[in-house]
């Protein structure tokens, strides 16, 4: 468990502590143990991850679409706590701690017999869990479903409660760790390049740190240092170059980047329908197209305009 999970305020010391909190959580998401040597050169012992692993933060742990795929995020406001109950479990740490104890050896005693089951009813649960997006998010829906299942049959076994009561708690389960799930595609979408790159874009351009001309002005516009492009009705055409710098310009107090080259982040936008038109020359796709503006023409990447969700005023012409 990682409790109160904050980066630190020191550029140097908070990437550190992101690089840490990513490795941990990879190692959990892949089940795969970090791999040391001995002083004389023999390979240590490697220790799998095991279990669930935990971590209290005060936001959302960033680390790409990747790293945030293999999270099962949260967010817990004041009023969504019960104290008074909070306060009964806090009174009762001993009978918790035996209940979990029971549990872990009801688990052991019947591993394989558990082991063999989800192998055989995963295919099915796959089928059954209907949430689009990063296929780890639905794997963790079943695997949570799953657990839920099995301490809801041990409390069966013990006599905590009756089958009825079992299947009312794993139906609410299943429905709350679902919701999660769908919270958790949409988070993770907004991590994948194409969709953090479409999420800047649109705040530049609120906030004016990137201007916009309209496809009819004549002439260059009063403020040409910050021009990103162009826009019509139906298009909003943008300097590649120029704005893939501001994006990042915009990234690099957060120690973060966009995560990959240019080309690849306009490829991942044409795949998405977001890029409008792309060329073929040669089997090669090109992702700029010629632009006429004024009596000019630009090689401009085509944002179809259902996609700036942004309110920008154009450019006012230089006088």
């Amino acid at each position: 468990m990682i409790d109160d999970f904050a980066p630190k305020s020191n550029p140097l010391e908070a990437e550190k502590m992101r690089k840490t909190a990513e490795r941990i959580i990879r190692g959990y998401g892949d089940r795969v143990g970090r791999g040391r040597l001995n002083p004389d050169s023999t390979a240590r012992t490697t220790y799998i991850p095991r279990g669930m692993g935990i971590i209290t933060a005060e936001s959302m742990i960033e680390g790409g679409e990747s790293t945030v795929g293999r999270v099962m995020g949260i967010e817990l406001r004041k009023d969504e706590v019960d104290l008074k109950r909070l306060t009964f479990a806090q009174a009762n740490t001993e009978r918790l701690r035996l209940a979990m104890t029971a549990y872990i050896r009801y688990v052991i005693k019947n591993y394989e017999t558990l082991k063999c089951r989800f192998e055989q009813e995963f295919p099915h649960k796959m089928q059954e869990v209907q949430i689009e997006g990063h296929t780890r998010v639905s794997d963790e829906v079943i695997w949570l479903n799953y657990g839920l299942t099995i301490f809801a049959e041990f409390a069966v076994h013990v006599g905590a409660i009756d089958e009825k009561e079992a299947e009312a708690l794993s139906a609410e389960g299943k429905q709350a760790i679902t919701t999660v799930g769908e919270k958790q595609i949409v988070f993770t979408s907004n991590e994948k390049p194409a969709g953090k790159f479409l999420n800047i874009v649109n705040e530049l351009l609120s906030s004016g740190k990137v201007g916009i001309c309209s496809t009819e002005m004549i002439g260059p516009p009063s403020k040409q240092e910050n021009l990103g492009g162009w826009a019509d009705q139906d298009y909003v055409y943008l300097l590649p170059e120029t704005i893939y710098g501001e994006v990042e310009k915009f990234l690099a107090p957060k120690h973060s980047t966009i995560g990959v080259p240019p080309r690849t982040l306009w490829k991942d936008l044409g795949d998405m329908g977001i890029l409008a038109v792309t060329e073929v020359d040669n089997g090669r796709e090109i992702f700029t197209k010629r632009k006429q503006i004024g009596n000019a023409r630009h090689h401009v990447l085509w944002i179809k305009r259902e996609f700036i969700s942004a309110g920008f005023a154009f450019l006012s012409p230089a006088v």
